[in-house]
């Protein structure tokens, strides 16, 4: 009789144990085939028979294959920091090691979301990213710092390379279906001679820029008198030819007979 009940408790154990591991199985397989793809997020999906999809999944729940996993990317405006010890390090056309601060703020085409997926080996942009984006930065500014020396990036043609920097990494970066919403050079930093070299050219420029000025403040203070000088001159005339025409009207008016009248009246 004992025998009879321990086996029939084992086979109820048996088959609770098997109902669990049925529902987990099930759970586990349910779980697999379910994605949520959170606001400012967009999913690649990669099958284990056929690769990576070329469509991408939007925000919201997603139903799969088993087969199937998804990694997410984001699409919303991400900002991406390297200064300090990770700033970015070119050479200029002199040969000079300049280190650049650099802010971006950028955002992924969904579209070309299964091509980083590739690129990346399946790897997320958390993982990947800020690495990708720090090389493919380093590459189209060091292209365009190599048409300017360190005098011209840090003094004389700061804005205009800082320009032509934001336009290369633009377009560069559009190519990998990464959109720059803006770039600024947050720092330049240069060895200590070339320092030195570049502050006493600033100093140079300040006192060349100061000798300009009053240079042209003299030159309209000089064209300020002349124009007085002028306009005394042209009053000084017109007064002359006033009393001229007076003169002449007075010798018109001295008739002869005004003039035996004059003397009459001295007689008198």
């Amino acid at each position: 009789m004992p025998v009879k009940t321990y086996s029939k408790q084992r086979k109820r154990w048996i088959g609770f144990i098997a109902v669990v591991i049925c529902y987990a199985f099930v759970f586990l397989l349910v779980g697999s085939c379910l994605t949520m793809v959170e606001a400012g997020y967009q999913g690649v999906v990669f099958n284990l028979f056929s690769g990576v999809h070329p469509q991408v999944l939007d925000e919201g729940l997603h139903v799969h294959w088993p087969w199937e996993w998804v990694t997410l990317y984001p699409v919303s405006t991400e900002t991406v920091s390297f200064a300090k010890g990770q700033a970015l390090s070119v050479l200029t056309a002199d040969g000079k090691k300049v280190q650049m601060d650099v802010l971006m703020s950028y955002h992924l085409e969904a579209a070309k979301l299964p091509g980083l997926m590739v690129r990346f080996r399946q790897r997320d942009w958390a993982e990947m990213g800020t690495e990708y984006l720090r090389m493919r930065l380093a590459m189209a500014i060091q292209s365009v710092v190599l048409k300017h020396s360190a005098v011209d990036l840090y003094v004389a043609k700061r804005r205009t390379a800082a320009a032509e920097i934001e336009t290369e990494v633009t377009r560069e970066l559009k190519k990998e279906g990464i959109h720059v919403e803006g770039l600024a050079l947050v720092d330049l930093r240069v060895d200590a001679r070339t320092q030195q070299l570049m502050q006493t050219l600033v100093e140079s420029n300040i006192r060349h820029q100061s000798i300009l000025r009053e240079t042209e403040n003299k030159k309209q203070l000089a064209s300020q008198r002349r124009l007085e000088a002028e306009s005394r001159r042209e009053a000084m005339l017109i007064q002359a030819k006033g009393e001229a025409e007076a003169n002449r009207l007075v010798n018109q008016s001295l008739t002869p007979e005004f003039m035996r009248y004059q003397k009459l009246l001295r007689n008198k």
